[in-house]
């Protein structure tokens, strides 16, 4: 983890930015963004992972997910040239998330077993045209703004992803392996 440590009972928010740093695209260095942010009144804020997994102290919870996730979101358009989706979560809601662990019992691999972050719940009526097609080899779990997802035979063969999920839902949409969900989780 990078920065330094910080109060457990300030309210946080993860920001969760899609496809930073990733093969040489979208590149912002986490220390840079750290002092961006800073610059903008977020101070003490955290990152895990050059992948971009952003915890926002969030004093009182006065902002809010939304707001910060806005901030995060243009700082690395302005500061960086990085115009990507990002999608937020509040402290409570990254435990809630771990702590569902749907396919806890089945996924021996935290490689390949993923959270896709909505910043939208799906629609009642995607749930179901989901649900009723063959989406193989992967495993399901529709969950409010979450899809859980066991993919045993690795992450390039499914069907389902979190770039179809956004399309189909019309909103933003990253997705995150359980490992990395565990370890955000336990920087809070």
């Amino acid at each position: 983890m990078d920065s330094a440590s910080s109060d457990s009972r300030i309210p946080r928010v993860i920001v969760l930015p899609r496809g930073i740093n990733v093969g040489g695209n979208n590149k912002v260095p986490m220390p840079a963004l750290r002092d961006a942010l800073a610059r903008r009144g977020y101070t003490g804020v955290r990152t895990l992972l050059a992948s971009g997994n952003i915890i926002v102290p969030d004093p009182g919870g006065e902002r809010g997910a939304d707001t910060v996730c806005d901030a995060v979101r243009e700082c690395m358009d302005t500061d960086f040239g990085v115009a990507v989706d990002c999608v937020a979560r509040t402290d409570t809601e990254m435990r809630d998330v771990l702590a569902a662990d749907p396919f806890g019992k089945v996924a021996v691999n935290g490689s390949r077993y993923l959270v896709t972050f909505l910043s939208a719940p799906l629609s009642p009526e995607l749930v179901a045209e989901y649900e009723a097609t063959d989406l193989g080899p992967g495993e399901y779990v529709f969950a409010g703004r979450e899809v859980f997802t066991w993919a045993p035979e690795g992450v390039l063969s499914l069907r389902l992803d979190y770039s179809r999920l956004a399309k189909d839902a019309g909103c933003a949409a990253t997705a995150r392996n359980w490992n990395t969900v565990a370890k955000i989780v336990a920087a809070l």
